[in-house]
């Protein structure tokens, strides 16, 4: 993703080394493999940015980060905090892969914002995804356009489908983790269709 340790700012993964750095995983060589260098530096799976005040800005997990058909890789979980600032967005969840070459958004809308569209709108709101229809969703496009050009996003990083809902992402539908993280593997499975 172009995060180098030689950049200026630099980036990359973040390592940790030192006397309090665990030694590895009780019983599990595996695991403590994947963690651990052989010179014992600890390898979080987080990408990072040094910024010039020396504070360390968190972009992304790195096994969160896809790539798309160009070869372009993406990072999510920056494109979900971008995204959510909007007032249509209450959860989002970006996805790609190596066989497409856009990212995929998936909303679950806010609520209050989608009745005050259909009171715009004169359509009637109901508790259901059909009202969810194509100008809601070219509504709820250009403002994700507008975040993505204040926030300097380039073209991949803007979402080239959307699939609205307003249905919550939560626990009981395995959407989401008991600390209201996403579950991507099983948000995958669940949107497949």
């Amino acid at each position: 993703m172009g995060y180098f340790h030689t950049n200026n700012p630099p980036g990359g993964e973040i390592c940790f080394w030192g006397s309090s750095i665990m030694k590895g995983y009780f019983k599990n060589p595996e695991k403590t493999k994947e963690a651990m260098t052989q010179d014992g530096w600890l390898l979080s799976g987080d990408v990072g940015v040094i910024l010039p005040n020396g504070a360390i800005k968190i972009v992304d997990r790195a096994k969160n980060i896809f790539k798309l058909s160009f070869g372009e890789y993406i990072a999510p979980e920056k494109l979900e905090n971008v995204y959510i600032q909007s007032e249509w967005i209450e959860q989002i969840w970006i996805h790609g892969d190596a066989t497409k070459d856009f990212v995929l958004a998936f909303i679950s809308c806010s609520v209050p914002r989608i009745e005050k569209w259909c009171k715009e709108n004169n359509k009637e709101f109901k508790q259901s995804d059909e009202i969810l229809d194509d100008s809601l969703k070219n509504a709820v496009f250009m403002d994700m356009v507008r975040l993505a050009s204040e926030n300097q996003l380039n073209s991949l990083e803007k979402p080239g489908q959307l699939h609205l809902t307003l249905e919550v992402f939560s626990e009981a539908n395995n959407l989401l983790t008991p600390t209201s993280k996403i579950k991507r593997h099983d948000a995958k499975k669940y949107f497949s269709q």
